[in-house]
C-alpha cells in the first residue's frame, strides 16, 4: 500500500510545480523530485542496513553503490588524494568516517604522480618541508611491514648534492644546520672536497656544497600510487570514476563571515560529478578535500574560491606550467 501511495504521490508532484528549496545546483541540472529523492535514500539505506560482515565484501558492495553522502570527498586520486584517504581511514577504521576520492582519470596518464622523478631529500629551508621529508622516509622505509612483503616502490638510497655559489653560501650552511638539528644527515663540503669526491665536477664558481648521507635517493611514483590507493582502498577509502564539474551551493543565513553581507552567505552543500557516460550526479558532503594537482585552481574557482568576496577572494596559488 505505501508503494503505490509513494509512487501516485510522485506522479502528482512530478506533474505540478517543484517544491521550493534554498539549496541550487550551479549547474543546469537542478536535481531531482524531493519525493524520489527521498523514496531513493530509502532504498540505498536499506542496503546499508544489510550489510555483510566480511569487510571485503562490504567494501565491494560500497564499490557498486555510487555514494551520495560522505564524511569527506576528495578530489583528485593520485600520491596526495590516494594519500590522504589512506591515513584518514588508517585513524578512523573501515566503520570510522566515511571517504571519498573523485578521480577522472583512472589511467593517471597526465597525473602530476606519474610525471614525477620520484626524488626524495631533506635539504630545504622550511622546517615543516624537512620534518614532512623526514616522515617519508621513515614512511618508505616500513612500507614492507605496513602494506605487506609485495609493497615495493624501488627505492634507491643515494644522496643530493646541493652547490652554492658565495652568495648563497651562509644560507646553505644555515639549512644544514636546521636540517641535521630535525634529524636529516648531511654534511657541507668546501669547493676543494668537492673537487676530491667529484674530480669530473667543474667547481670554479662554487663555494660550498651540502651532500646527503642518508635518508634521500629516488623512487617509483607509480608503485608509490598503486600502494597508497590499494591501502586506502582496503581500508574503506571508496574511488568514483568520475569528474568534479561543478558545486551545490545552499543559502545558510545562521552563518556570518568576513566580507559576507549577514544573511546571504552561501554553503558548499555537494560536489558535483560527471560520470563517463555524461550522467551529471551530486555527493553530498562534510568536508572537501581539493588534491587535483595543477587542476586544484580551476576546481577552486568553481567553489568560489578566488571569485568570491571576503576571505574567498584568496585564490589558490597553483597555475598550469
Amino acid at each position: 500500500m505505501f508503494k503505490t501511495t509513494a509512487a501516485r504521490a510522485c506522479r502528482i508532484v512530478s506533474n505540478s510545480r517543484k517544491l521550493h528549496k534554498t539549496c541550487r545546483l550551479s549547474t543546469e541540472n537542478q536535481g531531482e523530485n524531493p519525493i524520489r529523492r527521498t523514496l531513493r535514500i530509502l532504498r540505498d539505506d536499506i542496503k546499508l542496513i544489510k550489510r555483510p560482515a566480511n569487510e571485503e565484501d562490504y567494501r565491494r558492495m560500497l564499490d557498486r553503490e555510487f555514494p551520495r553522502f560522505c564524511d569527506v570527498v576528495i578530489i583528485g586520486g593520485g600520491a596526495m588524494g590516494s594519500s590522504i584517504a589512506y591515513w584518514l581511514k588508517e585513524k578512523t577504521g573501515v566503520d570510522g568516517i566515511r571517504v571519498v576520492v573523485v578521480e577522472e582519470d583512472n589511467t593517471y596518464k597526465t597525473c602530476s604522480t606519474a610525471l614525477s622523478v620520484g626524488g626524495l631529500r631533506q635539504q630545504f629551508s622550511l622546517q615543516e618541508n624537512i620534518q614532512m621529508s623526514l616522515f617519508g622516509a621513515e614512511f618508505l622505509r616500513t612500507l614492507k611491514k605496513r602494506f605487506g612483503p609485495d609493497a615495493d616502490v624501488n627505492f634507491h638510497p643515494n644522496g643530493y648534492l646541493l652547490l652554492s655559489s658565495e652568495a648563497g653560501a651562509q644560507q646553505l650552511i644555515d639549512n644544514s644546520k636546521l636540517q641535521t638539528e630535525l634529524g636529516a644527515v648531511n654534511m657541507v663540503l668546501t669547493k676543494n672536497q668537492i673537487k676530491e669526491r667529484f674530480p669530473w665536477m667543474d667547481v670554479d664558481d662554487v663555494a660550498v656544497g651540502c651532500l646527503g648521507l642518508e635518508k634521500e635517493g629516488w623512487f617509483d611514483p607509480w608503485s608509490l600510487l598503486t600502494v597508497l590507493k590499494n591501502g586506502a582502498h582496503k581500508k574503506g577509502a571508496q574511488y568514483i570514476n568520475a569528474k568534479a564539474v561543478d558545486f551545490v551551493f545552499q543559502n545558510r543565513e545562521d552563518i556570518i563571515v568576513e566580507g559576507v553581507e549577514q544573511g546571504n552567505y552561501e554553503a558548499i552543500n555537494e560536489l558535483v560529478v560527471e560520470m563517463p557516460n555524461g550522467e551529471r550526479r551530486t555527493i553530498q558532503f562534510a568536508y572537501c578535500i581539493i588534491a587535483a594537482g595543477c587542476k586544484s585552481k580551476e576546481i577552486a574557482e568553481k567553489a568560489r574560491i578566488g571569485t568570491g568576496s571576503g576571505m574567498l577572494s584568496l585564490s589558490l596559488p597553483v597555475e598550469k606550467r
